[in-house]
Parts: C-alpha cells; sequence; structure tokens
C-alpha cells in the first residue's frame, strides 16, 4: 500500500516494490544460477506526523543495494551477474483538511533513480521515473454534494532500448496497428492521469457524474501499481436511495447508470 491519492487513479506508491525480487535474469547460457529472493534494503527513512492546523505530512526515502546473482556455464566456472542495479525511491506527500475536513487539498511527489551507467540491465530498466500530483475533495450542504478530482503526470527516462520496452508493454502495445507508432528514437516518456467526479451523496436521491483519462505514455510502475493506460471513461449514475426502516422493508433503493 501506499499515501492514497486521488478517487479511482492509479495506485502511485506501492510499497512491495522496494526491496522487491531483482528484475534482471542471468545470461541465457547458464546451465545453474542462484536465486535471489529480494533486494537488499541498505538504509530507509521514514517521516510522518499532523499538524494541530490540518496538515498532514509523510515522507519515505530508501536506498537499495547492487544484487549480483551467481551462474555457471557449459565451461564449469562460476561467473557473478548483476540482477538489480542500485536504486533510491522517495515519496512525499502533504494533504491540507479545511473546514472540518469538508475540504482536503493534497499533492505527492515520487521518484526513483538507479545507477545503470555500464550495467547490463541498462536496457531493460529505466534509469529515473517520476510522478505525483495535486488532489482534491471538497463536500458542501452538510456533506450531501461533493466533488473530487486528481491530476498526475509522469516522466519515465532510459535508455532507448528500455523506452522501446516501455511502448511495447501490454498497457499499451503501441507496435498495434491502430495505435501510436514506437518511437525508437526516444528516451524518455511523459504522461497524465486525470480525473473529476461530481455526487450527490446523502439524501432520498442520488446522482454522480465521472470521467476520466490516463494518457498512452503515463507509467507509474516503477514505484506505484498501474495496468492500463490510454483509457478514457465518462459515466453517468442516479436513483433512490431509502435508508430508514419502514412497514415492509429495512431499506432500498433503485438506481441506473
Amino acid at each position: 500500500g501506499g499515501p492514497t491519492f486521488g478517487s479511482g487513479s492509479p495506485t502511485l506508491v506501492y510499497s512491495r516494490r522496494i526491496g522487491r525480487p531483482p528484475q534482471g535474469n542471468v545470461p541465457s547460457d547458464a546451465i545453474y544460477s542462484s536465486e535471489i529472493g529480494a533486494t537488499t534494503i541498505l538504509g530507509a527513512g521514514k517521516l510522518t506526523g499532523k499538524t494541530a492546523n490540518g496538515w498532514s505530512l509523510g515522507f519515505l526515502d530508501a536506498v537499495t543495494g547492487r544484487e549480483q546473482a551467481s551462474w555457471t556455464g557449459t565451461d564449469q566456472i562460476q561467473r557473478r551477474y548483476e540482477v538489480e542495479p542500485p536504486t533510491n525511491y522517495f515519496a512525499g506527500r502533504v494533504r491540507r483538511e479545511l473546514r472540518s475536513g469538508q475540504t482536503v487539498i493534497g499533492v505527492l511527489a515520487t521518484g526513483v533513480n538507479r545507477s545503470l551507467g555500464g550495467s547490463p540491465l541498462e536496457s531493460d530498466l529505466h534509469a529515473s521515473a517520476f510522478s505525483g500530483g495535486i488532489d482534491l475533495t471538497n463536500e458542501w450542504d452538510n456533506r450531501m454534494w461533493s466533488l473530487k478530482a486528481h491530476l498526475s503526470p509522469s516522466r519515465v527516462s532510459g535508455s532507448r532500448e528500455a523506452m522501446i520496452s516501455t511502448q511495447r508493454a501490454s498497457s499499451r502495445y503501441f507496435q498495434r496497428p491502430d495505435a501510436f507508432r514506437v518511437d525508437s528514437a526516444v528516451t524518455s516518456l511523459d504522461g497524465y492521469s486525470v480525473q473529476a467526479a461530481l455526487e450527490k451523496q446523502a439524501g432520498l436521491y442520488r446522482m454522480k457524474v465521472e470521467g476520466s483519462a490516463i494518457s498512452p505514455a503515463y507509467e507509474v510502475n516503477d514505484l506505484g501499481f498501474q495496468a492500463d493506460a490510454g483509457r478514457r471513461t465518462a459515466s453517468v449514475s442516479g436513483g433512490i436511495e431509502h435508508t430508514r426502516p419502514g412497514v415492509h422493508f429495512r431499506n432500498w433503493s433503485i438506481s441506473a447508470s
């Protein structure tokens, strides 16, 4: 898990990325190799707190080390091969509560930096990855109405080979005939996620109008968790919700979307 950001947005901080199993593999001609179950966390620090006037703060920084797996080829010589580079992970979250929590504004920033100079993983992993954004929740009329929105940009950088792999990943498939073409010259990709929802969340009559967009090049999987990209959605729903017990029913509702 991680700091909750936005409503219906991709998970920008997925803590299991830190100390994950190494992402590289030993050469294909290995007849024996050792497995490394997790990347060593060399050091980490976390600071969280909340002030009396409504500010909530949270910061995390962690450094993981270089991991090398031993392997043996047909010549029976044992060698070592880098399967995870030294990496620094950072996440910072600031939220401000106003009007007794009816208005909440927040910002989040994340960064991943890898030491890939001369590494065999330079063609597979991003050298750097940054994401974050701003989110808003606003409730009024005795919390009967709410507006929720977020905007999150992302940027990943690395070698041309790594960027080709990112463009060909299953969440975007830039190589398919009806999509963007794979650009083999780029060394970075920029994307965004945006969402807004207006909802009447109390009372007998309910309604919700929502729209969202994730650009094709949005990518936050270095520290977050994201399953897809290149999506636009719009939805409208409404109905009646009777919550007070009556003669025949404790509660009942009718809705359409």
